[in-house]
């Protein structure tokens, strides 16, 4: 039989379940009313028709009944389809929302890891800047430590040669104590040596002033040997708290940062008046030059101690140098010559007036 429908159910049901159901719904419908027609005109030719007529008409009867069982259950498969397509909508609105949401997060995490990175920047050059400073203490600090132990082993030295003393000193007392002995044995045996006795008498007086003027002038040694080692010992306590002085607490030292600014502050002041005793008419500069000299050396001094606590770069001012010059000189901005001055209030008076040979901290 070249029935079309037979066709058509084929092709439709070579296209997809969801939207061949569909169109296999709007090919079906199309097909009922040709379908109709067919089976209406072979009825109304029933009665001149053939038994080979009427079994054809029964076969397209038969026919039209699977193909309408079969629309229905397409029109079933259509609805089910429609529900799928609007749930598959549902589905891709929130997966975009989804992924808009996940969009901006990312933007987020990168901003935040960028940020993050520039701080870790920051952060590995004031690492390295501080292991470079912890680097020089040490190296002060071991040369502190091996001053003191040279002092610790002189004080040894000097303990020893006392020891020594007053050991010699124990000996000459022993002789003594025997000479007395001896004296006194003598005296017993005075009946005896009757004739001898002023002789010997006047020996032994001899003797036991001799012994005492020894003894006498062992004693003022060892006197003046206990004073050197008196002096030693407090030299040493001296240079031992000196160290300490210019050793930060965290390194076992007792500076104090409000000292040691006050100190070189009036280091400072002496540098400052010598420089205007300098520029004074008819001023003696030979003697004043020294004096220049040695207040620029004592004011270094003082700002490296303020310098181990407060930290930064030392700087000594030139001829014709100002806090700008300065600035642009090691901070690379001359507008930075505030934070110059701030760290300098303790030696400065006039930020417009710096002194040569001044010892300036840079931050």
């Amino acid at each position: 039989m070249n029935d079309p429908s037979v066709h058509i159910t084929s092709r439709i049901r070579r296209i997809g379940p969801a939207f061949g159901a569909v169109a296999a719904g709007a090919l079906l419908c199309a097909m009922a009313v040709p379908i109709q027609a067919q089976q209406e005109s072979a009825a109304a030719d029933a009665p001149v028709a053939t038994d080979h007529g009427e079994a054809e008409l029964r076969a397209m009867r038969e026919e039209h009944s699977s193909l309408q069982a079969e629309m229905e259950e397409l029109k079933v498969e259509l609805t089910a389809a429609r529900e799928e397509a609007a749930l598959k909508t549902e589905q891709v609105a929130s997966l975009e929302s989804e992924t808009a949401s996940l969009q901006t997060q990312l933007e987020t995490a990168q901003s935040e890891l960028a940020a993050w990175r520039d701080e870790a920047a920051l952060k590995t050059e004031r690492v390295t800047s501080l292991e470079s400073e912890t680097a020089s203490l040490q190296t002060q600090l071991e040369t502190a430590q091996s001053e003191l132990a040279a002092w610790r082993d002189e004080a040894a030295l000097k303990t020893e040669q006392v020891t020594s003393l007053e050991s010699e000193t124990a000996s000459l007392q022993t002789q003594l104590e025997t000479a007395q002995s001896e004296l006194a044995a003598a005296q017993e045996d005075t009946t005896a040596a009757t004739a001898r006795l002023t002789d010997v008498r006047a020996e032994l007086e001899r003797e036991t002033r001799e012994l005492q003027t020894r003894l006498s002038a062992m004693q003022q040694e060892l006197a003046a040997v206990t004073a050197d080692r008196d002096e030693i010992q407090a030299a040493g306590e001296r240079e031992l708290e000196a160290l300490r002085a210019m050793l930060p607490p965290d390194e076992g030292g007792t500076l104090d940062l409000d000292a040691a600014r006050a100190a070189a502050g009036e280091q400072a002041r002496v540098l400052r008046d010598a420089h205007q005793a300098m520029n004074r008419r008819g001023a003696n500069r030979e003697v004043l030059q020294a004096a220049l000299d040695q207040a620029t050396t004592e004011l270094h001094r003082a700002q490296s101690l303020v310098n181990r606590i407060q930290g930064g770069t030392l700087y000594q001012v030139r001829t014709g140098d100002t806090l700008a010059i300065i600035a642009a000189r090691l901070l690379g901005d001359t507008n930075q010559w505030p934070r110059v001055f701030e760290a300098n209030r303790h030696v400065l008076e006039n930020p417009d007036q710096v002194w040569p040979g001044t010892t300036l901290i840079v931050p």
